[in-house]
């Protein structure tokens, strides 16, 4: 017999964990080899042998791919199989947990127990890497200068669009592969290594 709530509790359990935050600085060779590690393709065998460290009880012995050509022919398996009803019910439950201020968690408090975020608003969330952003697409000519000057003026700190009073728990990466699923509705939720503090409708801006 699988126990998923003691699989669960460990997986939550901070320190047996390593989640991806911008509150410290770090070099940018650091960020290319943490970016290549996060992203690097993983094996069928290696998966299994993953899951089944954390299984005390029953293991996995093969894993069947995904039908490709439902995905292809009907979009991505999740939305199919439970519809956008069940997803919005499913975001509705994590925008119901208020946090307190705006943006990356405060990793040193989050030891504690404590959900907290390093900006006091939304406006300064948003606004805390947008310029450097900007000038990096500049560089490379993604976007031209007058393209930048009016991201900046259209995320300018007075914009009310950005005036928001209670934080709550966003993903920040709601989307289909990020969901588990038995068929009718929406049982789980992956890749947590982005939450923060922000406006619901960043999620729903974001979910595809």
């Amino acid at each position: 017999m699988i126990d998923y709530k003691d699989i669960n509790k460990r997986i939550c359990d901070r320190n047996e964990s390593w989640c991806w935050q911008t509150d410290r600085k770090i070099s940018q060779e650091e960020v290319r080899e943490i970016w290549q590690d996060k992203h690097r393709g993983i094996s069928n065998e290696e998966l299994i042998e993953k899951v089944n460290k954390s299984l005390k009880g029953d293991k996995l012995i093969s894993i069947n791919d995904v039908d490709k050509n439902a995905q292809e022919n009907l979009g991505f398996i999740n939305s199919v199989r439970v519809g956008i009803l069940e997803t919005g019910k499913m975001m509705r439950k994590m925008h119901g947990l208020k946090v307190k201020g705006f943006g990356s968690f405060d990793n040193e408090k989050a030891k504690l127990g404590k959900l907290e975020c390093l900006h006091s608003s939304l406006a300064d969330f948003v606004n805390c890497g947008l310029k450097n952003n900007l000038l990096t697409l500049v560089k490379y000519k993604t976007i031209t200068e007058e393209q930048q000057s009016k991201i900046l003026k259209l995320f300018s700190k007075d914009n009310l669009l950005l005036d928001c009073e209670q934080s709550v728990l966003i993903h920040n990466d709601f989307v289909d592969w990020n969901l588990l699923t038995d068929g009718n509705t929406i049982t789980g939720i992956l890749d947590l290594d982005e939450c923060a503090g922000g406006e619901a409708v960043c999620d729903i801006a974001s979910w595809s």
